[in-house]
């Protein structure tokens, strides 16, 4: 690939971030090895997006905070899932308030390694441990981030709930989330890697006081909405009926020489990337304004590096590290918040977990018994 482009190929990471004419990198890495490139690539001075999810535990999500706030570069997590089309066709309709006040969203991650992989149950690499080596929703970003990203909230209480046990793994056939948010929404998960069934890792739903959204659950379904004072009473519209509310900046992508323009969206592997060139035009657009800013006021940067000097393990213990401010969905400019990524990290599955105004989360008849949890 590198002979064929003309570009450059390197076999250790740290090569890559300590050359001087590279700004910034993707860690398309194994999840296991996020916060290991991640914390090396901003420690060299490099803004970096990363693949999903941040971390697989709160002390590697603190080391990346920490990092983070300290290099003053950019952090994004690659949640492609938040740029999905019909999606942001949603977010506008909901911004608008044509579905009135949203209190109830949920998403499904479904699918089936026992058809998807011949060597099922032992698949090895990265997978094996992140997939099937612990409890809980090892992949939530996928289920969480575009649900967060559109209702612009923060979780404040999570329930766990697992069933079902086979093939000797930690992990449960299934389980299932109940979230609660600030304003006292509620937000519903559920995720499975085992059970018999099509494979659907794009279902997503919102309902609110005027309508709902409802995305397909197979091929033969469709992205819909109901409406209490458009549609009749019964009927599902379309959501694509209403792709002029979006602008124009996004329709850029939906032209015929796009790679996505001709997926059916019905499609749940077809549909979840059809966002990414967005994404990536969002990061650009974050290193550009941050070294914009920068170069406004050079000053900054000492005092920047005073200020966000990682703080002692003994310190960070029962604390809520990232400071409440979000630029984009899951970006930083060196203030970072992890929008979904700490919840991604839990090892165990939580009875019933409720953060505190300060940040401590308290597990109440569940597995999670950890102080210093995030609540988003």
């Amino acid at each position: 690939f590198a002979g064929k482009y003309g570009v450059r190929a390197y076999y250790d990471h740290r090569e890559l971030c300590a050359a001087d004419d590279i700004d910034a990198v993707i860690m398309a890495t194994p999840i296991d090895v996020h916060a290991e490139t991640v914390v090396d690539a901003l420690n060299a001075g490099k803004h970096v997006m990363s693949e999903v999810i941040v971390a697989t535990t709160l002390d590697d999500i603190r080391r990346i905070g920490d990092a983070i706030k300290k290099s003053g570069k950019v952090y994004m997590m690659a949640e492609n899932y938040c740029y999905i089309r019909p999606l942001l066709i949603v977010e506008e309709m909901i911004k608008r308030g044509m579905f009135g006040e949203i209190y109830y969203a949920e998403s499904d991650y479904l699918k089936d390694f026992q058809e998807y992989h011949p060597l099922f149950p032992n698949i090895g690499g990265w997978r094996q441990k992140t997939y099937f080596g612990r409890r809980g929703h090892p992949y939530i970003t996928h289920t969480i981030g575009p649900l967060l990203h559109i209702m612009g909230e923060k979780v404040t209480k999570v329930s766990c709930m697992a069933s079902g046990r086979a093939f000797d793994m930690p992990a449960d056939s299934t389980c299932a989330l109940m979230l609660g948010t600030e304003k006292k929404h509620l937000i519903r998960l559920r995720a499975s890697f085992v059970s018999p069934r099509p494979d659907n890792v794009t279902y997503y739903s919102f309902q609110g006081t005027k309508g709902c959204y409802q995305a397909p659950q197979g091929p033969t379904d469709f992205h819909k909405v109901f409406i209490k004072d458009i549609c009749k009473p019964g009927e599902w519209k379309n959501v694509y009926e209403f792709k002029d509310l979006v602008t124009d900046e996004w329709k850029k992508y939906w032209n015929p020489d796009d790679y996505a323009a001709d997926l059916p969206d019905n499609d749940t592997y077809a549909l979840y990337d059809c966002g990414a060139l967005m994404m990536l035009d969002r990061f650009a657009e974050m290193l550009a304004y941050t070294e914009f800013a920068r170069a406004l006021a050079p000053d900054q940067e000492e005092q920047r590096g005073r200020a966000h000097q990682p703080r002692d393990q003994e310190e960070n213990e029962g604390r809520r590290d990232f400071p409440e401010r979000q630029l984009g969905p899951h970006a930083s400019d060196g203030e970072a918040e992890v929008h979904s990524g700490a919840r991604a990290g839990q090892e165990e599955v939580p009875g019933h977990v409720e953060a505190g105004g300060d940040g401590r989360a308290e597990g109440k008849g569940g597995g999670l018994e950890e102080d210093g949890a995030e609540d988003g």
